[in-house]
């Protein structure tokens, strides 16, 4: 129920709509669903990437936020803003990586 939602609102405004989709998902601690929701959403804009970090980070899953974060940078090529920097050190802190955020 939850993806064919998803699917229906991505038809209008697919990076916001996304976006929202994507950030309640995370809050609820549905991050296997928040993660099918933003590999759904057809356009990768850096505020969508930000939530994947936050949204990682505070349900615990430090690393794929950082593997995310790689994926950002080098895979899609999309250049980090302050708040993609803030979301994951965010995700570090939440984490306990408080070596990785000295690096």
């Amino acid at each position: 129920m939850c993806i064919w939602v998803t699917d229906s609102c991505l038809h209008s405004e697919p990076a916001v709509l996304g976006n929202v989709l994507v950030d309640i998902y995370f809050k609820y601690g549905s991050v296997e669903t928040a993660c099918q929701a933003f590999h759904l959403v057809p356009v990768y804009i850096i505020f969508c990437w930000n939530s994947v970090f936050v949204g990682l980070g505070l349900n615990g899953y430090g690393e794929h936020a950082t593997e995310a974060f790689l994926e950002m940078d080098r895979g899609r090529k999309i250049n980090p803003d302050r708040f993609a920097i803030f979301g994951l050190l965010s995700a570090w802190s939440h984490a306990d990586f408080v070596s990785e955020g000295k690096k």
